[in-house]
């Protein structure tokens, strides 16, 4: 059957192929905030962002206790003072990135 009246449809393929194509449109629509969601989240214990761009973070002292990072992208970012006892740092990017606290110049004693 044809979905254009007075049209021939070639075995139905006209209406197979239009139910694909409206079947993987809302299968994308349906997906994809759930696979984003993460990287939306905020710096908090057990965060997963793995995987997730986060370049130029500013995290020093927050708690990432347990935090997912495993293939994140986080060049940049400021991690002093950050709790990151137990975190996944497995394939993360971490150029130029500060985990070190100074407290100041060293003085040289006399």
């Amino acid at each position: 059957m044809s979905i254009w009246p007075n049209r021939p449809d070639h075995c139905g393929y006209g209406a197979k192929l239009l139910q694909l194509l409206v079947i993987a449109a809302l299968t994308s629509i349906i997906s994809a905030p759930a696979l984003h969601a993460k990287c939306v989240d905020g710096p908090a214990p057990i965060v997963d962002w793995s995987g997730c761009s986060k370049e130029l973070l500013m995290l020093g002292g927050y708690d990432l206790t347990r935090a997912n990072l495993q293939g994140a992208l986080l060049s940049g970012s400021d991690f002093r003072s950050a709790n990151l006892l137990g975190a996944n740092f497995v394939q993360t990017e971490l150029l130029r990135t500060s985990f070190i606290q100074r407290c100041g110049p060293r003085r040289r004693k006399l």
